[in-house]
């Protein structure tokens, strides 16, 4: 199984040992981040003083190991503007086949999306905090986790 070690020059083999869990986070990224004064055209109809937040997650195929992350969108929307991040979570998985089946993705989402949503979130929501903190938006990020809106993959990677 291979695991990703940053001192030994990137992603080494390695046995998962009994005792760890099925899933090896490998970090989290910043992968991109917005912030604009104005409404979203296509965010939802918000009365005045409102906003809304949101997570939405997926399930990436990477080419580089890592070849599985979660892709995570929290976004804040209001009538005054809008701010968002994309969070990306690689991750090693006890017994990933070498071929996966078109399911696989999604049932890696639905067994540790919930488990993750809250790591990707928090990792969002302070980027979008300092982001904010420069801009003068008056969006509010909370520290409550949002509802989850879990999203199953495209289409699958190609065989490795």
């Amino acid at each position: 199984m291979p695991a990703y070690a940053p001192d030994a020059g990137g992603v080494v083999e390695h046995e998962f040992d009994e005792d760890w869990p099925d899933i090896f986070p490998q970090g989290l990224i910043i992968a991109r981040s917005t912030v604009s004064p104005a409404p979203r055209t296509n965010g939802p109809d918000l009365e005045e003083g409102e906003q809304y937040v949101s997570l939405s997650l997926h399930v990436q195929y990477r080419e580089e190991a890592p070849h599985l992350a979660f892709s995570g969108d929290v976004v804040v929307d209001s009538n005054e503007g809008f701010a968002a991040v994309t969070v990306l979570m690689p991750f090693l998985l006890r017994g990933e086949p070498e071929d996966p089946p078109a399911s696989f993705g999604e049932t890696v989402l639905e067994r540790f999306g919930p488990w993750a949503a809250p790591l990707v979130y928090d990792h969002g929501a302070m980027a979008l905090r300092s982001m904010l903190a420069g801009v003068a938006l008056d969006l509010d990020v909370p520290t409550e986790l949002p509802p989850i809106e879990l999203h199953p993959p495209k289409e699958r990677r190609a065989k490795r």
